[in-house]
């Protein structure tokens, strides 16, 4: 009786009764997944202080990244995370509520879209939910989940689209060319690499619907005219601020990750698998990236599923039903933009043009993430195992002339295997435990964040750098201090933020901090450089999960040569998740065993903006690491501005001479600090290469050397290496590994004649 009642209910009222299935699978999981703790997703400042994370996204200039500068995306926010977040906050909704309803309505929407799409195209129910399944719940979704869900908008939107664009083309009516602007104003916003990846899917729908002759090649032509003229009108505030960012911000594609990283996984099998995206396989000394992620690596059934349904689905594209051309082809389209030119090296000429443009052209590493593209594939493949089990329906059904139970079993079954694959959602385990907090921040950070408040207004230190934000009490990824205080925060993260050398500056500093070799001296000149008022020190970072400065050292330093504190958290050990005993620990045994969680320290009246006479400028043959040097023998006259020799000849304007620009008492300095070395922005510490010699490069090509531009055309003010002898003729291919640099490990330093450095 039950089994009729359902059959009934499955084809009487399909779309109700399939809304709700999906969205008890969407919403109850995720509500039941670590209640009452939030994740560090997309932007922390979000659960912190909606407000002012929109009334920042208002402006183009942040003063409390790198010192000030045009930050990356940050305007997007503005709409529709901005609003959501700061709605949900004002009614009262906590949190991790509003993080999690946000997760599972995508999760609702990409499914619940696949399922109306293919109703429209004439499916039966079944095989529309078991679709809708396959593609709402695949493993793609883990790889962003918790950490990046902005990034999971265009996989949610995707059916809809598709649905928008094929009505679209059936009608004179502008309605659903602007339902789709609509869908894309609310997913486009923060990252234009995954709208425009995804987007291919809706020109693919199009292009065969004009081909198979469904529409009309002029009709086909009118859609894609309405929409994209909506598009433009409701994207242009974004574009707009992405533009101004690119012409006056660092160029922030050249930091982050190298498409030689994102090839590495985009293999065919991954993304059939619905995976290939490069951070889903990593992991620091403490905890894998993304939390369910081992499994998916190292689990043989769970690996040997994936590859099971990849099969299915892929053999149900050989079956006949609606669409099958047109999902075909985008499965060959998302998997040829997905995996790219993965593997590199390869010797087809596809891949050796798609490694060009996604390494030496602008557009193309804008693009280079391209298992963002992945969503086609997981569609096409949704729909293959769809038909699949409405093709073993009808073969059940003939054989064993019976229609309640393959009405059931056969759909049931394909369910059954997706729920299994995506077992962390429905178990509760789908979020990274490393990067989550409890609701409530622990009191002592409030705290200084009244105080800091309270006593001036005035830019704030914090330190030491970390890679991301990892405290005793949880994850933030992004520093959370900016988010708690109005006043201007300095930091160091693991990507550059500011002006070319402002970054130099501050990386030259923390780098000492990182690698142990710190000089406490020149904290306060460095500080008032800066326009710092207050040096707010973090000890409750886990230094141990990147290796970070030490707390006990740093706070010893600082203490040094700032004297004690004007504010200080509880005192707290440093009782780290793994030991941690090393030449840094032992060459200072005598450092305290305990010491405030967080500690500030006021410098003193520093102005954000300071202007000094050009009379009798330094002029230093360097760089950043070449002004730490002066500050730290107390050198820096802070009467003087300090001018980069390389760049003198810009202050050369209308026929001027070094004399009238330069003044009649200029100080020279002569440093090797601006040095031919490579740079790497994966690690705090050991980020900096070893000496090169000029001209015949002795080592491969490294993807991960992203030099600084401190100074525009000026190779010839650097310093390098002459080697001679059998060190010229020394080649290697690298050396350190592929995170940081030991210069201390440089090739020729193998034939030194020294055994101490010997390989």
């Amino acid at each position: 009786m039950i089994r009729e009642r359902a059959v009934r209910l499955l084809g009487a009222v399909p779309d109700r009764t399939v809304a709700v299935v999906l969205a008890v699978f969407s919403y109850v999981p995720m509500l039941a997944t670590s209640p009452g703790r939030v994740s560090a997703d997309t932007k922390t400042y979000l659960t912190v202080d909606p407000g002012e994370v929109l009334a920042g996204a208002a402006s183009m200039w942040d003063p409390s990244v790198g010192a000030g500068t045009v930050p990356h995306q940050n305007i997007g926010y503005l709409f529709p995370l901005g609003p959501y977040y700061w709605v949900m906050e004002r009614i009262g909704i906590p949190d991790w509520v509003t993080q999690r309803l946000l997760w599972a309505t995508m999760v609702f929407a990409a499914a619940y879209g696949t399922y109306r799409l293919l109703r429209w195209l004439g499916w039966t129910a079944a095989a529309s939910m078991v679709a809708a399944c396959a593609y709402g719940f695949s493993p793609y979704l883990l790889s962003y989940l918790a950490r990046l869900s902005v990034i999971l908008g265009p996989w949610a939107a995707l059916p809809w689209m598709l649905l928008f664009v094929a009505r679209a083309a059936r009608t004179r009516s502008w309605r659903p060319a602007a339902l789709f602007a609509t869908t894309v104003a609310l997913v486009g916003s923060v990252n234009a690499t995954a709208l425009v990846l995804v987007g291919i899917a809706p020109i693919v729908w199009l292009v065969a619907d004009a081909a198979s002759g469904r529409v009309t090649a002029r009709a086909a032509v009118r859609a894609a005219a309405q929409i994209g003229v909506l598009c433009a009108g409701v994207s242009a505030w974004w574009i707009v601020g992405l533009t101004v960012q690119g012409a006056y911000g660092l160029p922030i594609l050249r930091y982050t990750e190298t498409y030689e990283a994102v090839a590495s996984a985009s293999t065919p099998p991954e993304i059939l698998r619905g995976l290939g995206y490069w951070f889903f396989y990593g992991g620091d000394r403490l905890d894998p990236w993304v939390g369910p992620s081992q499994a998916y690596v190292d689990n043989p059934a769970l690996v040997a599923l994936g590859f099971l349904l990849a099969g299915l689905s892929l053999a149900g594209l050989l079956t006949r039903f609606a669409g099958r051309a047109t999902a075909a082809t985008l499965l060959l389209v998302g998997l040829v933009v997905s995996v790219g030119a993965a593997p590199l090296g390869g010797t087809t000429t596809y891949g050796r043009v798609f490694e060009w443009l996604a390494t030496e052209t602008t557009v193309g590493a804008a693009l280079r993430s391209t298992p963002r593209a992945a969503p086609l594939v997981v569609f096409g493949l949704a729909l293959g195992l769809g038909a699949l089990t409405d093709a073993g329906r009808r073969v059940v059904r003939h054989r064993r002339r019976s229609t309640d139970r393959t009405d059931l079993a056969v759909p049931a079954f394909a369910v059954l295997l997706v729920v299994a694959q995506l077992y962390p959602w429905f178990a509760g385990t789908a979020l990274s435990p490393a990067i989550l907090r409890d609701e409530t921040l622990p009191g002592y950070e409030t705290e200084l964040a009244t105080w800091l408040d309270d006593t001036g207004d005035g830019r704030v230190y914090a330190l030491p750098g970390a890679d991301f934000a990892n405290y005793r009490w949880g994850g933030t990824v992004d520093p959370v201090l900016p988010g708690l205080v109005e006043r201007s925060v300095l930091y160091r993260e693991l990507v550059p933020q500011g002006g070319h050398g402002t970054a130099d500056l501050l990386n030259a500093f923390e780098r000492r901090l990182a690698e142990g070799w710190f000089e406490p001296e020149s904290l306060p000149t460095i500080a008032t450089l800066f326009g710092v008022e207050t040096v707010v020190v973090r000890n409750d970072l886990e230094h141990e999960r990147y290796r970070l400065a030490r707390p006990a050292l740093v706070y010893e330093d600082v203490t040094s040569v700032l004297g004690p504190p004007d504010h200080a958290g509880p005192p707290i050990a440093d009782e780290t998740a793994i030991p941690l005993v090393d030449g840094v620990t032992l060459a200072r045994w005598t450092a305290p065993d305990t010491f405030p969680a967080v500690a500030a320290f006021e410098v003193g009246p520093a102005p954000l903006v300071d202007a000094r006479a050009a009379s009798s400028p330094m002029i230093l043959a360097g760089s950043g690491d070449g002004v730490v040097d002066l500050a730290g023998a107390g050198l820096l006259d802070p009467l003087r501005p300090v001018v980069y020799a390389a760049t003198v000849d810009d202050l050369l304007v209308d026929g001027s001479d070094v004399a009238t620009v330069l003044g009649a008492d200029p100080w020279w300095v002569v440093s090797d600090t601006n040095r031919k070395q490579a740079r790497r922005w994966s690690t705090i510490g050991s980020n900096l290469g070893a000496l090169e010699a000029d001209g015949d490069p002795q080592l491969d090509d490294d993807p991960g050397n992203n030099a600084l531009e401190v100074f525009d055309d000026a190779l010839d003010e650097q310093t390098v290496a002459v080697h001679r002898g059998d060190i010229e003729a020394v080649r290697a291919s690298s050396y350190g590994n592929q995170f940081a640099y030991t210069p201390e490990d440089a090739p020729w330093l193998a034939v030194d004649g020294d055994p101490a450095t010997a390989w």
